[in-house]
């Protein structure tokens, strides 16, 4: 499980409508690579970030915190130098490039794929979590691939390396592997203008521990997770994960598109598991949650094979009934829970310890009052746990 680095030199030039920067790395049409950026000191208001091969990626601005870019990267031609443009809606770009590194991830696009299902709410995303945030744990993994799904196709997030996007509304479309990153955007335009979060913590906390404790019987094989994003609505609705509808709902036929294309695309490819969080939206539905929920694992694992689960606690004060509810509806699904409603090779990851007199706000972001999502830092110990968990259902 390795990618190599290639050295990039920082440099820069401002003008008065986008910043350029070259980095000296010598590519050939033969490799495919991908490429980070790591971006500090944003002024608010959305720039545009252009570089060879990648048009179109929009990014919040952020002042407070760092960013972190990525993207699949193809030459048409030998060269020596990457630039990246950066261009400002507003005519005054403001930012800092604190790291370039160009990987050469030809061996995982070419291996075949060990997919990671990943499904949930926001908390999964990771998009709001902000305290806590680390800019060296939290960078991207080139160990691993990512396939996303997104919901909102207005904001923009790369799904091949042409940067084409797909809409629910439309017909399902299928991503192109990338690294491991956060293409996810946060819920609306409004937010992204507001500035977003820069690395998504669960993602980047579980592949970095997947790939460092790989199992010798998945040598050979690239960890790529499929990644969907959620609504802020109930995710058995038709618009989300319904599978009982016909339709069915549009984030289970658009995560269903992108499997049968990543299966069919190497004969070798197989579902290795699948992480699920969310619940938050669905707090009043708790009494009827797990019929539903198991009624479309079971649909899955009768489609892609009987995969190992993980689900990951929600978020949210444990004070609040609904919430309560819900936690203890879905620990009742992990195998060893002893309950009528637990599912074979399933294991529920609870949320780290906190302080028993904070009623989970040490772990939660405050947003105002609201104290559903996790802190950036919460949210990597989340994502260890539910890799280590994943790790061991798939040597059990």
């Amino acid at each position: 499980m390795t990618a190599d680095p290639g050295e990039a030199q920082i440099d820069g030039t401002l003008t008065s409508t986008w910043i350029q920067h070259d980095f000296d790395v010598p590519m050939n049409t033969s490799n495919v690579y991908g490429v980070h950026l790591g971006i500090d000191s944003l002024t608010a208001g959305r720039h545009q970030l252009q570089t060879r091969g990648v048009t179109n990626d929009l990014f919040g601005g952020n002042g407070y915190l760092g960013a972190h870019r990525v993207a699949r990267y193809e030459p048409a031609n030998a060269q020596t130098t990457f630039r990246a443009l950066f261009l400002s809606q507003d005519g005054n770009p403001q930012l800092d490039v604190i790291d370039c590194q160009v990987y050469d991830i030809s061996t995982q696009i070419s291996q075949p794929k060990a997919i990671i299902l990943q499904f949930g709410q926001s908390n999964r995303v990771g998009a709001f979590g902000v305290t806590g945030y680390d800019a060296e744990l939290d960078k991207p993994e080139f160990r691993a691939l990512a396939v996303p799904t997104i919901e909102q196709t207005s904001v923009g997030a790369e799904t091949d390396n042409t940067g084409a996007t797909y809409s629910l509304a439309s017909t399902c479309g299928v991503g192109v592997a990338m690294p491991m990153t956060t293409p996810l955007p946060s819920a609306t335009p409004a937010q992204i203008n507001a500035g977003d979060p820069p690395s998504t913590t669960p993602y980047s906390a579980e592949a970095r521990y997947l790939c460092d404790n790989w199992p010798a019987a998945y040598d050979g094989y690239t960890p790529t997770f499929l990644l969907s994003a959620a609504t802020a609505t109930s995710l058995f609705s038709q618009s989300g994960w319904d599978p009982t509808t016909s339709p069915q709902g549009g984030y289970l036929r658009l995560m269903k598109a992108n499997i049968d294309a990543l299966l069919a695309e190497d004969p070798d490819n197989f579902i290795a598991g699948a992480v699920w969080q969310q619940g938050e939206a669905d707090q009043s539905n708790h009494a009827s949650y797990n019929a539903q929920f198991t009624t479309m694992i079971e649909e899955l694992r009768t489609a892609y094979g009987e995969f190992p689960l993980v689900i990951a606690e929600i978020g949210g004060k444990t004070s609040i009934g609904g919430i309560a509810n819900m936690i203890a509806a879905q620990q009742k699904l992990d195998s060893n829970s002893g309950d009528a409603d637990a599912l074979p090779l399933c294991t529920y990851v609870p949320r780290p310890a906190g302080d028993p007199g904070q009623d989970g706000e040490d772990l939660l972001e405050d947003e105002g009052g609201n104290w559903i999502h996790f802190r950036a830092d919460t949210n990597r110990q989340i994502g260890l746990s539910v890799a280590q968990a994943l790790v061991a259902l798939m040597t059990a």
